[in-house]
């Protein structure tokens, strides 16, 4: 059975009073494209009635998978739904859908261009209160203080697509288990040398977060320090591959695709 062309991941924690609606408007788009894919929600431990919600809509809807969690963050949540798509192309997209579904259509012509990674950034944003946009300056004043090595526009546009390939490759390198994770999915890809596109989406803000603010000011520098940590393990891991004849015993195990350093195997949960 050949893969879908594309899998949309939806991670979730207690959203069942938004997941159907958004589900219900990415159906229906994909079905109005001659588009083999699959949604996949990850379900991060919901306490609500997020599982039963998706499990009623699943009826209905053979494309549409189900990973139920432990309760970990969405960090662990992305990556375990990004490790499990089956599609040639992989999208994670908010459960909010913030960012309409329509958008993914520039993000596969990029992909089909040549980019390994496409990453929204938010262009035009309804909705927003001042309070969160300065929050939002603040984090990504931070996040190129202490993990970027290249400046990006919207490192945290929670909607991003890759190559099979290269989610395997990035997401089978990630450790942060909570917010911060697009930007470690970002450093990743800049440290292995992966094609990175830009491009616009709309954003129309959505009520009923999970996020807490507080939570974020206090975990999310310490998150970034992480990062920046195990980035730099990952420079010391590949330059030791290189040096090591065939490989030896410090290569990664994986598999590699146009030239792209091979994936260490996703942590078992």
């Amino acid at each position: 059975m050949r893969p879908p062309e594309l899998s949309v991941v939806v991670p979730a924690y207690n959203e069942s009073h938004r997941l159907p609606r958004t589900l219900h408007e990415v159906r229906g788009w994909l079905e109005a494209h001659d588009l083999a894919y699959e949604v996949l929600v990850a379900d991060d431990g919901s306490r609500d009635r997020t599982r039963d919600a998706v499990r009623q809509i699943q009826a209905g809807w053979p494309q549409l998978r189900l990973l139920e969690l432990p309760h970990r963050g969405k960090g662990a949540t992305v990556r375990a739904g990004c490790l499990a798509a089956a599609g040639r192309r992989v999208l994670f997209m908010d459960a909010d859908h913030a960012t309409h579904i329509r958008e993914v259509e520039g993000f596969l012509d990029a992909l089909d261009s040549g980019a390994d990674v496409v990453i929204g950034v938010r262009v035009y944003q309804s909705g927003t209160g001042r309070g969160r946009r300065i929050l939002g300056l603040g984090f990504m004043l931070l996040a190129h203080l202490i993990v970027l090595d290249d400046p990006v526009i919207d490192p945290q546009c929670g909607f991003k697509a890759f190559t099979r390939e290269a989610a395997r490759t990035i997401f089978g390198r990630t450790r942060i288990d909570g917010g911060t994770i697009d930007l470690e999915v970002l450093l990743l890809a800049q440290r292995l040398g992966l094609a990175v596109h830009s491009h616009a989406v709309a954003w129309d803000h959505k009520s009923g977060s999970t996020i807490s603010p507080m939570r974020c000011l206090v975990q999310d520098p310490l998150d970034m320090l992480r990062i920046r940590y195990h980035a730099w393990r990952l420079r010391h891991d590949l330059a030791t591959c290189r040096r090591t004849p065939g490989g030896g015993p410090g290569a990664p195990a994986g598999e590699a695709h146009r030239g792209l350093p091979q994936a260490h195997a996703a942590r078992g949960r």
